[in-house]
């Protein structure tokens, strides 16, 4: 059975994309924090699990986009 999707072609392509780039970010957050850290940056734990929060709820919402269909 084919599925049709709201969003279809090049633009669909761009937000799998951008899908794929933020749940590799989210994986990898905290090693980018403690990175960030050594060299006198970072964020604390509290903003920290703030930005986790919101970078979940961005992912989530982008699923949910790119999973209507007609």
């Amino acid at each position: 059975m084919l599925i049709n999707y709201k969003i279809s072609g090049v633009e669909r392509k761009a937000l799998k994309k951008e899908l794929a780039h933020l749940k590799t970010f989210v994986s990898k957050f905290w090693y980018y924090n403690d990175i960030d850290e050594v060299y006198g940056g970072g964020l604390s734990t509290e903003e920290g699990e703030k930005e986790l929060v919101r970078l979940n709820k961005q992912i989530e919402d982008l699923e949910n986009k790119l999973n209507e269909t007609w």
